[in-house]
């Protein structure tokens, strides 16, 4: 199938308008903000990784790191692996260019756990509020008992902020 492209007011048209409908896809992929949920194509081996890490993410206790390529979609994954869990967990999603001491990792874990703590708390301090924090999350199950954080770009992140 040839698909040919109009130039109409500077902006490309296709020719063929009904392209969604003969390659059955539910939305242009080509037209997603950031503010839309993630588009996901389980094809070529995703929804496998997807339910892999899942998996691990619950029944593991081991670290899970999800690794690639920039462009490959850790990103994605990582929203994607969001939406699937955020019902059983509570989920502390985190980015590296938002966090670089380790301070602001317990930080926005405190916060997620809806612990109160002065914004000049210490390490110490956040520690024992997100400590009793999941000691109150195991007593409301309706909330998850277990709290995950994911990390995004963690390769960008400092020795001190991994440990």
């Amino acid at each position: 199938m040839a698909m040919g492209y109009a130039n109409t007011a500077d902006n490309l048209a296709p020719l063929v308008p009904d392209y969604l409908d003969a390659f059955r896809l539910s939305h242009d992929p080509f037209d997603i903000s950031p503010a839309d949920e993630p588009v996901f194509y389980p094809g070529a081996q995703r929804e496998a990784i997807l339910d892999q890490v899942a998996h691990l993410s619950q029944f593991s206790a081991s670290v899970v790191v999800v690794a690639g390529e920039s462009g490959s979609g850790r990103t994605t994954l990582r929203d994607l692996l969001q939406l699937h869990l955020q019902d059983r967990y509570l989920i502390a999603n985190v980015g590296a260019s938002a966090v670089g001491t380790p301070q602001q990792v317990f930080a926005e874990m405190a916060t997620v756990l809806d612990c109160e703590v002065s914004a000049d708390a210490s390490t110490g301090e956040l520690i024992s509020a997100i400590r009793s924090g999941l000691q109150q999350l195991q007593r409301e199950p309706e909330r998850g008992d277990t709290l995950l954080l994911l990390l995004d770009d963690a390769h960008w992140l400092s020795d001190a902020v991994l440990s």
